[in-house]
């Protein structure tokens, strides 16, 4: 339990719990199906417009959406990088109250260029995810490729 959050999942009803992880994994995969069509500004409307926003991303801290939407608009504008696609295979979303959720993730980026070839790649992410004027949005998004020599099938 994340420290200083009030874990009220347990006041929430089957339903309601059941509709909000409905909503939040919506916005994972939203991510992910823009993410595999190359469009960097479907990704990043699933992602808190602030300076607040927080992102690990290739094992830097970033703050902030512009700067994070700047890396991600270059990440896939280049040609080299339209080959790759994300391949999703397992989310975990834990509620933490009615508008804040955890979410863990795994997959495989697959077709990703290397300096003479393609491979592919298993990684992990972790969110959280908060309504925020109505919509569930990205607060904190943290990307980890896992290593090609752990990949199992």
């Amino acid at each position: 339990m994340i420290s200083g959050c009030k874990n009220i999942s347990n006041e929430l009803s089957e339903v309601e719990k059941n509709e909000i992880i409905k909503e939040v994994r919506s916005v994972v995969e939203e991510g992910i199906i823009a993410a595999n069509n190359h469009d960097p500004d479907a990704m990043m409307k699933v992602h808190w417009h602030s300076d607040d926003y927080l992102a690990v991303v290739n094992g830097t801290i970033v703050k902030g959406w512009e700067t994070v939407n700047e890396i991600v608009s270059n990440g896939h504008s280049n040609p080299r990088n339209q080959s790759f696609t994300i391949e999703q295979q397992e989310v975990d979303i834990r509620i933490l109250n009615n508008l804040t959720a955890f979410v863990i993730a795994e997959g495989k980026f697959i077709n990703v260029p290397t300096k003479d070839s393609t491979t592919t790649e298993r990684f992990a992410l972790t969110m959280l995810v908060e309504k925020i004027d109505g919509t569930w949005k990205k607060t904190i998004t943290h990307e980890s490729w896992l290593s090609a020599d752990l990949f199992t099938e």
